[in-house]
C-alpha cells in the first residue's frame, strides 16, 4: 500500500506523480526527463533534504542540506540526479 497509486487518476506537481501512503510515486508518465526510473519513491523534507530509491538500479539517492528557504533546492536536487544517472551510462 505504501508504494501503491492512492489517488487515482490525480497527479501532482507538474512532474505528473502519484502518492503512495508514505511516497511520492515516480511512474512511467510522471515528467522526470531521465532523472529518476519508473518505479522508484521518493520523498523530501525541511531544509532541502530529499531520498531517493531506485529499486531498478539497485540505487539509494540522497540529498540533505541545510538551507531554508532557497529557490535553488530543486536545482540542487536536478543536478544530482543528472550526475548520479549519467554516471551509470
Amino acid at each position: 500500500m505504501m508504494l501503491r497509486n492512492q489517488i487515482g487518476q490525480l497527479t501532482v506537481w507538474d512532474r505528473e506523480d502519484k502518492f503512495g501512503l508514505g511516497f511520492q510515486l515516480i511512474t512511467p508518465q510522471s515528467h522526470y526527463g531521465g532523472q529518476a526510473t519508473p518505479g522508484s519513491f521518493t520523498w523530501g523534507g525541511m531544509y532541502c533534504s530529499e531520498y531517493t530509491i531506485d529499486p531498478t538500479e539497485q540505487l539509494v539517492l540522497l540529498v540533505y542540506t541545510n538551507v531554508h528557504p532557497t529557490p535553488y533546492y530543486g536545482e540542487v536536487v536536478r543536478k544530482f540526479r543528472v550526475l548520479v544517472y549519467g554516471a551509470l551510462e
